[in-house]
């Protein structure tokens, strides 16, 4: 179903919007939940939101183990959604410069704000939850991925920790880095307020990791 979806709109050009001035939304926000639908598929929503603490504490620990047996027991699969995933937000974050032609007020649709946002998370989730063993295959695919700038330079960067050069208590804080970077790119999908709330959430989750963190390890 999701091929036939993408025969349909993800790969036809974009619509002319001098003959249909709504087809632009439809396009884009067809495409937004075609990249949305590819990670569902795979990792449910509510897992990604019970890693955030949507459920409460208690279900935080259970959601980010259960990402961590999947890696474990599916490596190359966690991978390819992986790369989804930041291609997702490469292609929908707000580019520093603008193509030619491209107006400088294209309208980011809600969708797409969603799709980034909860592609962020699985990153973040993804990245926190490997083991020492895992870390060089994730740093692998960040390298065949190639984008190092913003966002991706600091998942990077938390990939990079070494546990025999930092201290243990820089080490665990140094992945929550990564939702710090994820708000920036959702705080720029303007001019949704919804886009604020969920950079918002990013920071809060965040600081509450790494505080809590920090504290168990003091």
């Amino acid at each position: 179903m999701l091929v036939a979806w993408e025969q349909a709109y993800a790969s036809i050009p974009a619509p002319d919007m001098a003959v249909y001035e709504t087809a632009s939304h439809f396009y884009k926000s067809s495409r937004a939940h075609l990249r949305l639908a590819n990670l569902t598929v795979h990792v449910p929503i509510l897992d990604l939101q019970n890693a955030l603490g949507k459920s409460g504490t208690p279900e935080i620990s259970p959601a980010i183990n259960m990402m961590h047996r999947i890696l474990t027991d599916h490596p190359e699969d966690v991978g390819s959604i992986l790369t989804h995933c930041l291609e997702v937000i490469r292609d929908l974050r707000v580019q520093p410069t603008l193509s030619i032609g491209e107006s400088k007020s294209r309208m980011i649709e809600p969708p797409e704000i969603i799709t980034c946002f909860l592609s962020e998370v699985f990153v973040w989730v993804v990245v926190i939850c490997a083991d020492p063993t895992q870390i060089g295959f994730l740093r692998d695919k960040m390298e065949e991925f190639g984008a190092s700038d913003g966002f991706f330079a600091v998942v990077k960067e938390a990939l990079a920790c070494d546990s025999d050069q930092q201290s243990h208590k820089d080490n665990i804080s140094q992945p929550n880095l990564i939702m710090f970077a994820a708000a920036d790119v959702i705080s720029k999908m303007t001019p949704w307020n919804a886009s604020l709330n969920l950079a918002l959430l990013l920071c809060h989750r965040g600081k509450a990791s790494t505080t809590r963190k920090n504290q168990g390890h003091a």
